[in-house]
């Protein structure tokens, strides 16, 4: 009888695993039918975007992210057999899950946000920080101000405009003053260059630095060979394959070359009579 018993219970235990085996697929296909692959989700978040008015690939891949993670947290509650008898756990899981991708959105939102803030000896240019709320500076633009008429907020595409503008008149007002100031020109077109956001923005005003250098090279070599003396020469002989390298036309090219020549040949002038050995008596 005792046998039989526990035959029975034995049986009872089996039937009752099996059940909740079966129960625990079922919960199963039915949240991946709820919930589909992130791949379809990917999808219906791009036409979201679309429709929302293009929101960057960077931000929508972060999106992505958090709603793969979403899922994920989602399907491991619905796998679960212990967790139904707790729905507060779940929603307060799906809640967390919720507020995390808000505060993601947010944040590149609020990232894409610049400003520009007056001061009295220039003006500040800031971005939005990667967090819900927030600026930080990114460069300071003496002399600026700005006009009456100035927005609160700008896009990146206005404000690296606006910026990018100031530094290229920066250059030029370097450039044209009296006295050329190069150092000065050359570190605002260096500073211009992060806010080129086109090829040929940055091809400009990398050929404005490449022409600024080859001048000052060649201004450079050709007091080195004025001093006519041998240590001066090898820096003017440096100088000018710097500036030949740096050359943007075939004129410049044959200016460098028709320099290092110059300097080639007082060197030899220079080491000649040391190497005269006067003639056997």
């Amino acid at each position: 009888a005792a046998a039989e018993k526990n035959a029975a219970e034995e049986k009872a235990a089996k039937e009752a695993a099996e059940k909740a085996e079966a129960e625990r697929k079922a919960a199963e296909e039915a949240a991946q039918a709820q919930y589909p692959p992130f791949e379809e989700a990917g999808a219906e978040t791009a036409a979201a975007a679309g429709v929302l008015g293009k929101v960057q690939n960077s931000a929508l891949a972060a999106y992505g992210s958090v709603l793969e993670g979403l899922d994920t947290v989602k399907r491991v509650v619905k796998s679960q057999p212990d967790l139904p008898k707790y729905p507060e756990v779940r929603m307060s899981l799906v809640i967390l899950a919720v507020l995390m991708a808000c505060v993601v959105f947010a944040s590149f939102l609020n990232a894409g946000h610049y400003q520009f803030e007056q001061k009295a000896r220039g003006v500040i240019l800031k971005k939005g920080r990667f967090a819900p709320a927030g600026m930080k500076a990114l460069v300071f633009m003496p002399g600026m101000v700005m006009p009456a008429d100035a927005k609160e907020d700008y896009k990146a595409a206005e404000a690296a405009a606006i910026t990018r503008d100031f530094f290229l008149n920066s250059y030029e007002e370097s450039m044209a003053a009296p006295e050329p100031d190069a150092a000065a020109a050359r570190a605002a077109l260096v500073a211009a260059v992060p806010f080129s956001f086109t090829t040929e923005n940055r091809k400009m005003i990398w050929g404005l630095i490449n022409a600024l250098d080859y001048n000052v090279l060649m201004t450079e070599a050709e007091a080195a060979i004025n001093d006519e003396v041998a240590g001066q020469l090898k820096v003017a002989e440096e100088k000018l394959n710097k500036a030949a390298a740096l050359a943007a036309t075939e004129e410049e090219a044959a200016e460098a070359e028709a320099l290092l020549e110059r300097v080639e040949a007082m060197q030899k002038a220079m080491v000649a009579p040391e190497a005269m050995v006067a003639p056997k008596a």
